[in-house]
């Protein structure tokens, strides 16, 4: 299944677990959309709900103040 197969549907449910997609987590949430990430095509859905753990999580607070 394809991004263009995705956005197609009604909702979209992203569950991440564990620190190895804490760096995908990060640049979903920080990154404009683009090409060369396609995960951050998400964004331009109306309806995602992004479920994610602890450690999945980690990276996107860090630089932060």
């Amino acid at each position: 299944m394809g991004i263009a197969s995705i956005l197609k549907s009604k909702k979209i449910i992203l569950l991440a677990s564990g620190e190895n997609k804490a760096e995908a987590i990060s640049r979903l949430l920080r990154e404009p959309v683009t090409g060369n990430f396609p995960a951050s095509a998400l964004k331009l859905h109306s309806n995602v709900t992004l479920i994610v753990d602890q450690q999945a999580y980690r990276k996107v607070n860090l630089g932060k103040e």
